[in-house]
């Protein structure tokens, strides 16, 4: 197997994703009225299922601060693949496919979030108070961007890894980075009160499904253009 680029293709990947953005932005627009958590719909929110339970409603803003590492850290793991020389003579077309991958889970992420406007489990506290006006960002719940975008970049930067490497170790160590840093991101964002467990677990659904989805796409059978290069990373 090997990867290939399709102009068609990657014109189309990337005016989805645009479109999406835009639609995420016009439904961001269309909001309007003030809420406080008492004129919430639903007042509950996210304490009705059982996952939803073990939320924590303080804000702890060390844990917050590590998840940006996820947030920044997981979508730069497959441009690690540059510094190998094997995959350096196709970076080029390694950088579109991350490209895409990370611009169409952004896009997704942000459409889904302003279409729920789900409020995040410390606006429910009983320390916040019951008539100030929400921003937008306290109704930014579901799903996890930072969550989203670790799994992303960690699923994608494993199957690079996978599809270049026959080192079985290697594989293995990418594939625990592919799950680690987007499990521990989720725990972060969960423990700072800045997100639902369900939150967090789409998240990583969301982000995982959008570069394996990517990736699949530019996979073809071997051709006459020859084999994709194998090495030991």
């Amino acid at each position: 197997m090997r990867l290939r680029l399709k102009p068609s293709r990657e014109l189309g990947l990337i005016g989805l994703a645009s479109a999406l953005t835009g639609l995420a932005i016009w439904l961001d627009r269309r909001k309007s009225d003030e809420v406080s958590v008492s004129t919430l719909r639903n007042p509950h929110a996210g304490s009705r299922n059982l996952l939803d339970a073990f939320a924590w409603d303080e804000q702890n803003a060390p844990a917050a601060n590590l998840a940006d590492a996820g947030l920044y850290g997981g979508p730069a793991l497959p441009l690690l693949l540059a510094f190998h020389p094997r995959p350096r003579r196709n970076f080029g077309t390694l950088l579109l496919i991350w490209l895409e991958t990370v611009y169409l889970n952004f896009a997704v992420t942000s459409v889904i979030k302003n279409r729920f406007s789900r409020p995040r489990p410390y606006v429910l506290a009983a320390s916040f108070p019951f008539e100030q006006v929400l921003s937008r960002n306290d109704r930014a719940a579901f799903l996890s961007g930072h969550t989203s975008m670790a799994a992303a970049g960690g699923v994608l930067f494993a199957l690079l890894v996978s599809h270049y490497s026959q080192n079985r170790p290697a594989q293995m160590g990418a594939f625990f980075i592919a799950g680690s840093v987007p499990g521990f991101t989720a725990f972060l964002r969960v423990k700072s009160a800045k997100h639902w467990p369900t939150d967090a677990v789409a998240g990583v659904l969301l982000g995982a499904g959008v570069a394996l989805s990517v990736f699949e796409l530019h996979r073809v059978e071997n051709g006459d253009t020859g084999k994709t290069e194998r090495v030991a990373i």
